[in-house]
């Protein structure tokens, strides 16, 4: 059949239309038009699923019965050297009330549910009933935090066997547990200046190990998803939780305990503005015991009541609070500077033996002082003709002085740098100060003199025992560490931070003449640290005081830096008291102070760390008479006994009790009346002081009397 061709209306055959060219690029450019819409629109879904599809799944969720559940990570722990646990995370809960679900059951349900929590949690059933009417339409009310497992049970096995009842026609209703984490520390104040605490989240610590390690302590939080598909099943997607790292410490329990306790029998008797104590490995510069005398309980950092009375803490203001926390939390060992006095004359003799300016037996006449540009400045004594050990083993001044005028600014402040003094030592810890040196062009005559014996320059105390380490383990100086390693949750190996060496300070040369002279400060009659002698050991150290700024306040730091064995330095204690005071007016305070601590520290561990004891006794017979005793300890005699000193004259030592009362030699009683002496002027023009970070002015260039007051 057929089809007819269109007429006109005279009967005509209409000419079929054609397609014209115009029309076919018309559409042609709205194909290629919409194709890339299209195409761009493709781009934006993919990119919007790639950068905000999860977003997205969750608003597509809440519009379809959607539940989210956070599951918190678990801050990962901190433990000492040998697994003790120091600050952990522990799982607790949160009562979480559900207002809206708790209204839609009847009365009797409303009161099972109120009910229960009065008998379980001992709530107060009117403050609950507030909640009910002011929060009805709410889904969540966290009522109360950090409930124990064995609370969150005791509720539930009430209202399993309230359930279970079958005379109980009512249900409890709304009320579930959120879990999360709790910072604990098992010791409350323990090593708290060194570990710092963390943020009520566990998300952020502050001081300490806490702040310093956060990235690897902090994990990731992970989140459930559920919502109801059409067909009213419940589909559930879970995102696990990434649990912090745990953080091994170089600290040791045991030797932790026994400086903080032997710190808070000092403070039974005496006073102090800061006390500080380390205990370190020479030979690793690992940090075994960090502590001050600023104790705070970590589980709760806020409370002041350690340090000031109920009274005090209610009359300070906001601004007052917030310095008084900051002060207390405050790391003495790391965070404040001071003028380290004769504890750095190990580093003058050390620098003038590695430049070859002087050689062990080489003498020194100590007159008592030394004349500097237009100052006289005095030595504590006069110890007249002695050889270099003894200078350093007697604390000469005017030994110091005449070391560092042969060896010139330039060396000298060039071995201060070598030793770590002026810079951080990159302590894993933050918050740590550099104190304040002299550059070589602006050291003065004077200065150079008073530096050479530890005054007008400050530093820290963990740069000193950094310093004393290098010296002590044959001339390397390693870095200072408190962290030992990082292991994963799994307690596999994540990262072990060793030891580093940085740089060497001195020969092996060296390091023999300087212990031989620390030792002698310790076991020979004339050392300034007698005290410190412990019975079967040999022990070297050396004292330190240091004149606060503004002189003349009769205001001093007193330190003492020893180690033992002489022959194998095993363990180095470093004590500084800043400010003794004694409440007894009678009481002489001097640096025994130190140095008793230090002592009592010392003969406590050394068993507990299995150093051998390296003196044998030894029984020494005269012509006239015999008696027992111990070279490198104590020694208790009811008889005169001939022996030399250093210089082979014959000297007499009478009888000795209390491992070496007499601490300070023969001149134990004698007051230094050094300083700077021109036509009465008090001493040198003054310089800038350093502002330390506790706000307190600490001069780098006032001088004063020296060597150490009571040494």
């Amino acid at each position: 059949m057929k089809t007819s061709q269109p007429t006109t209306e005279s009967g005509s055959k209409r000419p079929p239309k054609k397609f014209k060219k115009y029309m076919k690029q018309k559409l042609a450019f709205s194909f290629v038009l919409v194709a890339a819409a299209l195409f761009v629109l493709v781009i934006v879904i993919f990119r919007i699923i790639q950068v905000k599809g999860e977003d997205y799944s969750k608003t597509v969720l809440t519009q379809q019965n959607y539940s989210s559940t956070v599951i918190p990570f678990q801050r990962g722990s901190i433990t000492d050297r040998n697994g003790t646990i120091l600050a952990a995370s522990e799982q607790v809960y949160n009562v979480i009330l559900d207002p809206a679900v708790i209204l839609t059951g009847s009365d009797d349900d409303i009161e099972a549910t109120l009910t229960a929590l009065v008998d379980v949690f001992g709530y107060d059933r009117s403050d609950l009933e507030t909640i009910l009417e002011e929060k009805s339409e709410s889904s969540y009310v966290r009522y109360e935090r950090y409930l124990s497992e064995e609370e969150k049970e005791a509720f539930e096995t009430y209202e399993e066997e309230y359930e279970s009842n079958k005379e109980n026609t009512a249900s409890i209703l709304g009320v579930w547990f959120e879990s999360e984490y709790q910072r604990v520390y098992p010791y409350s104040t323990l090593a708290c200046t060194a570990l710092g605490f963390s943020s009520s989240d566990s998300s952020q610590g502050n001081w300490g190990i806490e702040q310093y390690y956060n990235d690897y302590l902090t994990g990731t939080d992970g989140r459930e998803y559920g919502y109801m598909n059409s067909d009213g099943i419940v589909e559930r997607t879970t995102q696990e939780a990434e649990d912090g790292n745990t953080v091994v410490s170089t600290l040791d329990y045991t030797i932790q305990s026994v400086v903080e306790e032997a710190i808070a029998e000092y403070l039974e008797d005496m006073s102090a503005e800061n006390i500080g104590v380390l205990v370190m490995d020479p030979d690793t510069a690992e940090i075994l015991a960090m502590a001050t005398d600023s104790v705070y309980d970590l589980n709760n950092p806020t409370d002041l009541s350690w340090c000031y009375t109920e009274e005090e803490i209610e009359e300070m203001t906001e601004e007052e609070t917030s310095d008084a926390l900051n002060q207390m939390w405050r790391n003495f060992t790391i965070s404040d500077t001071y003028e380290p006095g004769s504890a750095a004359k190990t580093f003058t003799i050390a620098a003038a033996l590695e430049e070859g300016l002087v050689d062990s037996g080489d003498t020194f006449v100590c007159d008592g002082g030394q004349q500097v540009a237009d100052y006289y400045i005095e030595c504590s004594h006069t110890h007249g003709t002695i050889t270099l050990e003894q200078a350093l083993g007697y604390s000469c001044n005017d030994a110091m002085m005449q070391l560092a005028s042969k060896m010139g600014k330039h060396i000298f402040s060039a071995y201060q740098t070598l030793f770590g003094l002026g810079s951080t030592t990159g302590i894993d810890l933050p918050g740590e100060a550099t104190g304040l040196l002299y550059s070589e062009d602006d050291m003065g005559s004077v200065d150079l003199a008073t530096n050479a014996f530890g005054q007008n320059f400050t530093a820290t105390m963990v740069q000193m025992a950094a310093a004393y380490c290098s010296i002590l383990n044959g001339g390397t100086y390693y870095q200072p560490h408190i962290v030992k390693e990082i292991l994963s949750a799994d307690g596999e190996v994540v990262e072990e931070i060793g030891s580093t060496a940085v740089r060497q300070t001195v020969s092996t040369s060296t390091v023999e003449i300087l212990k031989a002279g620390l030792q002698l400060a310790v076991e020979d009659a004339n050392g300034t640290a007698t005290l410190a002698q412990i019975d079967g050991y040999t022990v070297g150290g050396k004292t330190g005081t240091a004149e606060k700024y503004p002189r003349g306040n009769d205001e001093y730091v007193m330190s003492f830096i020893g180690f033992t064995t002489v022959e194998d330095p095993q363990v180095l204690v470093y004590v500084v008291i800043d400010n003794p005071q004694s409440e007894d007016e009678d009481y002489s305070v001097s640096v025994k102070e130190a140095v008793r601590l230090e002592q009592k520290i010392m003969s406590a561990i050394l068993d507990y760390m299995n150093i051998t004891p390296d003196v044998k006794d030894e029984t020494e017979t005269t012509e006239d008479e015999t008696t027992v005793t111990e070279s490198g300890g104590s020694s208790t005699t009811e008889t005169t006994v001939a022996e030399t000193d250093e210089n082979g004259e014959s000297v007499e030592s009478g009888e000795s009790e209390d491992n070496g009362d007499a601490d300070e030699g023969p001149y134990e009683d004698e007051v230094p009346e050094g300083g700077y002496m021109e036509d009465g002027d008090p001493g040198p023009p003054g310089a800038e002081s350093e502002e330390s970070e506790s706000g307190e002015s600490e001069s780098e260039t006032e001088s004063i009397d020296e060597e150490d007051a009571g040494e």
